[in-house]
């Protein structure tokens, strides 16, 4: 609700009591005069107490708190993430923020309604979270109702790196992520730098999926020398079997800065 004291006024030596002494007559300034029945000192007008009228907001009260209401919002939700195909998530803490106080919060996946108290949920599944889920708060101050989302999302992984062996083993790629050389990816659209110095192949190692009308650049120039070797039995780094991909130039390179691109 807004301010709902509108006017004040101070009243001072003007006060002068009528024949009864319960009601005084009030100078306001100006030769202007009011009665207040049984009060000295502050005169207070609220919102609530005027009249308005209109058949929609019958007070000035109701007028200003349409003509200033806030809609509810929600300002943050977290609690996504991204993760391995193959990790298994066993609870997941959900915080966030609202620009107003509301009259009721809940979420799905089974949640359901909440305290409107409260700014955080440990979400405890009965069994571990294996694939995409979406977890949507929706909150209302029974004019408006605003919602947000977040996810906690799977995805496989690209590797890159250099090398003197024709084909890597599963740790050798799994050697490229402790490095660094790893990142999460939906599709295989990637650039990278190496270094072949002293002779190495320069490798991308990426879900086979991803490879299917493949093309290389390389220094910026069609590259079409490439050789696919494909592991269906690669195990990540969370235990995940998938089908993936190595991908190398048919001859050792040398050069210190080789710039690769898949497309």
């Amino acid at each position: 609700m807004i301010e709902k004291k509108l006017f004040q006024y101070k009243l001072f030596d003007n006060v002068i009591p009528d024949e009864s002494g319960d009601n005084y007559r009030i100078g306001m300034g100006g030769g202007a005069v009011s009665s207040v029945n049984g009060m000295v000192g502050d005169v207070i007008i609220t919102a609530q107490s005027i009249d308005y009228h209109n058949p929609d907001y019958p007070t000035i009260e109701a007028a200003l708190d349409k003509l200033l209401y806030v809609a509810p919002s929600i300002t943050s939700l977290t609690g996504g993430g991204t993760y391995e195909n193959g990790k298994e998530i066993a609870s997941v803490t959900l915080k966030w923020a609202i620009n107003k106080a509301v009259t009721s919060q809940s979420f799905n996946q089974g949640i359901g309604s909440l305290d409107v108290a409260l700014r955080q949920y440990v979400y405890t599944p009965t069994n571990p979270i294996k694939s995409n889920t979406t977890f949507t708060l929706t909150v209302g101050d029974g004019t408006k109702t605003a919602s947000k989302s977040t996810s906690v999302s799977f995805q496989n992984k690209i590797y890159w790196g250099v090398s003197p062996n024709p084909v890597l083993t599963n740790e050798e790629i799994l050697a490229f992520e402790k490095a660094g050389q790893a990142s999460f990816a939906t599709s295989r659209a990637i650039t990278k730098t190496f270094n072949c110095s002293g002779g190495n192949y320069f490798y991308f190692v990426m879900p086979t999926s991803f490879t299917s009308g493949m093309s290389m650049l390389v220094g910026g120039l069609a590259f079409s020398a490439y050789t696919k070797t494909t592991m269906a039995d690669f195990v990540n780094a969370s235990g995940k079997n998938v089908s993936y991909t190595q991908i190398r130039p048919n001859d050792i390179q040398n050069g210190s800065s080789i710039k690769v691109e898949i497309k």
